[in-house]
C-alpha cells in the first residue's frame, strides 16, 4: 500500500480486518519554526496553561529575542504570566529558542493530536 504523505498533516488510513475497522494516525516531526507553528494548529485539544505559556515564551524569544517590554501593571494577570514566560528565557539565542520550540511542539503533538 503506497502512502502519500505531505508535511505535518494528520493522516487517517482505514484498514479493514474482517468486520473490524481500525484507524491509524500518523504525525510527522517538525524541523522548522514554521512547521511547528502549523502543527500546533492541528492540535485537537487545548494544551494546559503551563504548556501554552512555555510555547508563548519560546515563540517570542525565537522571533524577537530578549524581552525588552515594560512589565504589565495592575491586575492583568494573563499579561503578567506571558511577560514572565518570555522574561525567563532572557539570554537564550533565537536559534536555541527555535529548537526548543520545535522540540516542545513535537512532544505536545503526541498528546494533543
Amino acid at each position: 500500500m503506497a502512502f502519500l504523505i505531505s508535511s505535518f498533516q494528520k493522516f487517517e488510513r482505514n484498514l479493514i480486518f474482517g468486520n473490524s475497522k481500525r484507524i491509524f494516525q500518523f504525525t510527522m516531526k517538525p524541523t522548522t519554526l514554521e512547521e511547528a507553528i502549523a502543527l500546533t494548529e492541528k492540535f485537537t485539544t487545548r494544551p494546559t496553561n503551563e504548556e501554552l505559556l512555555r510555547l508563548y515564551g519560546l515563540y517570542k524569544q525565537a522571533t524577537e529575542g530578549d524581552n525588552k517590554e515594560e512589565r504589565p501593571g495592575g491586575f492583568d494577570f494573563k499579561a503578567a504570566a506571558k511577560y514572565n514566560a518570555w522574561l525567563i528565557l532572557k539570554g537564550k539565542s533565537k536559534e536555541e529558542a527555535t529548537q526548543a520550540y520545535v522540540d516542545l511542539v513535537e512532544e505536545l503533538s503526541k498528546k494533543y493530536i
